[in-house]
């Protein structure tokens, strides 16, 4: 899954989801899956493809973001 679907089910902005990413990183040193794409007949991107499991996970990040508005102390948990 991509930023969008995550965007979806948890509604929030992508880039609220970008950030919550980096800050997952550098907080617990997890690092998410990069698949490279072919864009056109002579560049690739990276994109970030994330794990059903890890969707669930940014969804209960979601609700207890929204519970306690502490993203550090959240991620933690999470």
């Amino acid at each position: 899954m991509y930023y969008k679907e995550i965007a979806l089910r948890t509604n929030k902005s992508i880039s609220t989801i970008k950030k919550w990413r980096l800050r997952i990183e550098t907080l617990s040193g997890y690092r998410f899956k990069k698949v490279r794409r072919r864009v056109s007949k002579r560049s690739t991107q990276v994109f970030f493809d994330f794990t059903e499991a890890e969707v669930s996970k940014f969804i209960a990040l979601s609700y207890l973001v929204d519970k306690t508005n502490k993203l550090d102390d959240s991620i933690k948990e999470v």
